[in-house]
């Protein structure tokens, strides 16, 4: 099993300043781009799973791949 720690701390962006303002996702994860292989994985622990490779830089941007 996993765990998930949320704490309150102070989070900043990139540019040192603080995150007031919502944060949009820019990875797309929905029933199409599911692999034959991901088939029956709830979608919610697959999001997690692509969220967190990405994070790590495991996963490429889909614009990357094609170039």
């Amino acid at each position: 099993g996993g765990r998930l720690l949320f704490t309150e701390a102070f989070y900043t962006g990139p540019d040192k300043l603080p995150l007031n303002e919502q944060l949009t996702p820019d990875l797309l994860v929905d029933e199409r781009s599911r692999t034959f292989l991901e088939k029956d994985v709830p979608m919610t622990d697959l999001i997690l799973k692509r969220g967190v490779r990405r994070l790590l830089g495991g996963e490429e941007d889909s614009a990357q791949k094609v170039a």
